[in-house]
């Protein structure tokens, strides 16, 4: 494999997710605003419904719900792509809305499938068919063009975006987060493999690379295994994506209890990276912080609170 840039992070991201889609560059997308609602459980609170397309490509695009407190802005707003699973509740879009944040949420898996076969399949897919990336990769570009979209909503502070995943939608956060420097704050919970976790470092009984790759194979670069044979003999680990995050805020979210998303690794992935916040005395500076925390994989209220606080922590 030939990489022009070998940074270690361009590295690591050509490696193991095959690169990232295009950046489809200014002006390339077209948003709209679809609809507006005022939700009766939230007095004072808008729920709209935008939609992002590529200019070039209509067919090629996402809904995003936006749900935006009451009062003035502009407010701080914090980015889900997994609107495919149900862990974010209307407790926690009450927390949020309490706590003066705006909340966007939509389905990555409208541009990447991840269907039970592994097959590489979705409407990105057919956009670019030879290329590298895989579905973590498609699924991090589709929160950046996201975080586009919630740049042209009015009401909502483009110096304070966001984003958080859980599980898989926590390693695309990640990968968001280490690429797309407009992020204020990256949040990922229980995300193991590809993810916080250590590839070559991991606790017992955690997913590794070649789990991984054999359930869900159309999750990394389309080389499979030489790809990781290169991945291992370079020894690039996940440090290397969240250090990438510094200096802006990181916050990984860890269930003690979740063997599998690998809570050792990632508490060794997360100390390697706090270098990258060591200020000149090679003291870390506020902006990383593991909370771990005793239970399993689902995301709960009590971690979306710990992610809220992280969002009304920016800009003070």
């Amino acid at each position: 494999m030939s990489i022009p840039n070998e940074d270690p992070l361009n590295l690591l991201v050509e490696i193991l997710y095959g690169g990232l889609p295009p950046d489809p560059g200014p002006g390339a997308l077209q948003v709209n605003l679809l609809h507006e609602s005022l939700p009766p459980q939230w007095p004072g609170a808008r729920l709209q419904t935008w939609r992002w397309a590529l200019a070039d490509a209509p067919g090629l695009g996402c809904a995003v719900q936006v749900l935006l407190p009451a009062g003035a802005g502009p407010v701080p707003v914090l980015l889900w792509g997994d609107a495919c699973w149900a862990y974010l509740g209307d407790d926690a879009r009450q927390e949020a809305l309490a706590g003066g944040l705006a909340l966007a949420w939509f389905n990555r898996t409208e541009l990447a499938f991840d269907a039970p076969q592994g097959q590489r399949a979705g409407p990105l897919f057919e956009r670019f068919p030879k290329a590298r990336f895989g579905a973590l990769a498609a699924w991090a570009w589709s929160l950046s063009r996201a975080l586009d979209l919630l740049r042209q909503v009015p009401g909502l502070d483009a110096r304070r975006v966001g984003v958080v995943g859980h599980s898989r939608g926590g390693k695309a956060a990640l990968l968001a987060g280490a690429c797309d420097e407009r992020f204020a704050l990256v949040a990922a919970h229980n995300s193991g493999a590809a993810g916080a976790g250590s590839s070559w470092d991991s606790g017992p009984g955690s997913e590794g690379l070649e789990d991984l790759a054999q359930a869900f194979p159309h999750w990394l670069a389309a080389e499979g295994q030489a790809g990781r044979a290169e991945l291992a003999t370079r020894r690039l680990d996940q440090d290397l994506l969240l250090a990438a995050v510094a200096p802006r805020h990181l916050l990984v979210l860890q269930a003690d209890g979740d063997a599998w998303a690998d809570p050792e690794g990632t508490r060794k992935m997360v100390t390697r990276a706090a270098r990258a916040w060591s200020g000149p005395a090679g003291v870390v500076m506020p902006g990383v912080r593991l909370v771990r925390r005793a239970g399993g994989h689902p995301m709960g209220l009590a971690d979306w609170q710990q992610v809220f606080g992280a969002m009304q922590a920016l800009g003070r």
